[in-house]
């Protein structure tokens, strides 16, 4: 092994490399190239956000697209993503590449959105208001239709 690879032990503690870089284990610690644009971002310097934004923006949409169903979501996702970095740039740490950095707030922020759209249904499915639903939302056939439980299961669902 030569002088410049980084060498880990077996605990999971982070520890400096020979440029004195805090590296973690099983990970790249951040550049000095990604600690200059660091800096740079929370100086406010818009060239470098628009550097960071044009160099990533396929990938993040490409990645939120395989946790959310729909590409406008997506692009809300990857916006909150960069919304959260420039909120957040005051604890990155230097552990992890920025790059890294940013993919697992995107990752977080996807997952966390896809689930969650996952569970409710969108407003354009519905009807508006003083117009019928094309179709029952459910089969009638399901449903009692005479008697005392009119209205109530035939079975429930499975």
């Amino acid at each position: 092994m030569d002088s410049t690879t980084a060498t880990y032990t077996d605990t999971a503690e982070p520890r400096m490399n020979e440029t004195g870089a805090v590296e973690s284990p099983g990970g790249r610690s951040a550049s000095q190239e990604d600690r200059q644009m660091v800096e740079r971002l929370r100086a406010g310097d818009e060239a470098t956000f628009q550097a960071l934004v044009t160099s990533h923006y396929g990938s993040m949409i490409r990645l939120a697209l395989a946790h959310v169903s729909d590409r406008s979501i997506a692009e809300e996702v990857v916006q909150d993503t960069w919304m959260a970095l420039l909120e957040g740039l005051g604890r990155f740490e230097g552990r992890s590449s920025l790059k890294t950095w940013i993919f697992s707030i995107l990752t977080n922020k996807a997952k966390t959105r896809g689930v969650r759209e996952s569970r409710c249904a969108p407003a354009s499915s519905l009807p508006h208001e003083g117009e019928e639903a094309d179709e029952p939302a459910l089969d009638p056939a399901r449903f009692r239709s005479s008697g005392h439980w009119t209205g109530y299961w035939m079975e429930y669902p499975q």
